[in-house]
């Protein structure tokens, strides 16, 4: 069976993206503390706003880029056809 995405919720895919961006971020933050506070004199501080704002501000971008490409993928899509997918039905 083919089917085709004819359309993407925009705040919905902004949601979706901001979230799974946030999740990547915690892992990788974590180890670029770590790199911080061996190589920068700053202090504990700077480490805590840094944790605190750079998912928030990964987040927001990515919810933003999610947003726009939804609503870009879905004028494309109107005009041209959207991304076709083959489903099957799983046997088991």
């Amino acid at each position: 069976m083919k089917y085709q995405v004819s359309a993407i919720a925009p705040l919905k895919a902004g949601l979706v993206l901001a979230g799974v961006l946030l999740l990547v971020t915690f892992p990788l933050l974590l180890v670029a503390a770590v790199v911080y506070d061996l190589a920068l004199p700053q202090g504990p501080a700077y480490l805590l706003w840094a944790m605190l704002v750079v998912p928030l501000v990964n987040a927001l971008f990515a919810f933003c880029s999610g947003f726009v490409l939804a609503l870009c993928y879905n004028v494309v899509a109107k005009r041209w056809g959207g991304f076709e997918i083959t489903l099957q039905d799983h046997v088991s």
